[in-house]
């Protein structure tokens, strides 16, 4: 039922996306934003993103939400180009998508239209199936001109081997991790 109503939300523009700053830490200066997914249901109010987008990558219906997303950031990637020109754009993608050619390729085919660069946040709520088809599609979002990136890296099923397969420009640390590291 709530995939049903998540997957009448995306044709029906009931979807937001809110976009969260990311910093330099020696400046405080904006390098980027993380897009997030909001989703005010009609009948129950705010549903936790933990809610539904669990939900979708349980059933599938993460495909369809990352489609949904990507396309979004590339139609807000206008506007903020325009304000902000320096900046890129970060996208969580589901760790079960990189086994998914079609999910793929219509990520880059929305990536492409986007006017400022894009990074997909691979996020470890699911582990990687097939790992060499993995590294294919990473591979290909890279060509696509896509910087990388390990979503919260630390909780869920990441390990040291996640490091080696999936090349990545950047590595967020869970919150949890960060707060033990020494400011400077």
């Amino acid at each position: 039922s709530l995939m049903t109503d998540m997957m009448s939300a995306i044709r029906s523009n009931g979807l937001s996306l809110v976009y969260q700053p990311k910093q330099a830490l020696a400046t405080g200066a904006a390098i980027g934003a993380e897009a997030l997914v909001r989703w005010t249901h009609p009948r129950w109010v705010a549903i936790s993103p933990e809610t539904f987008v669990s939900a979708a990558e349980e059933t599938g219906h993460i495909r369809y939400l990352t489609q949904w997303t990507v396309e979004q950031i590339a139609r807000d990637s206008d506007k903020l180009a325009r304000i902000a020109p320096d900046l890129s754009l970060s996208f969580n993608l589901s760790a079960v998508l990189l086994c998914n050619d079609e999910a793929i390729a219509e990520i880059i085919a929305a990536a492409e239209t986007a006017e400022l660069p894009l990074t997909a946040e691979i996020t470890e709520t699911a582990r990687i199936g097939d790992e060499a088809h993995a590294a294919r599609s990473l591979l290909r979002l890279r060509e696509a001109g896509l910087l990388i990136s390990i979503d919260d890296y630390g909780m869920g099923l990441s390990s040291l081997s996640y490091l080696r397969l999936i090349e990545a420009s950047e590595l967020k640390l869970d919150k949890s991790r960060a707060g033990s590291l020494p400011r400077s």
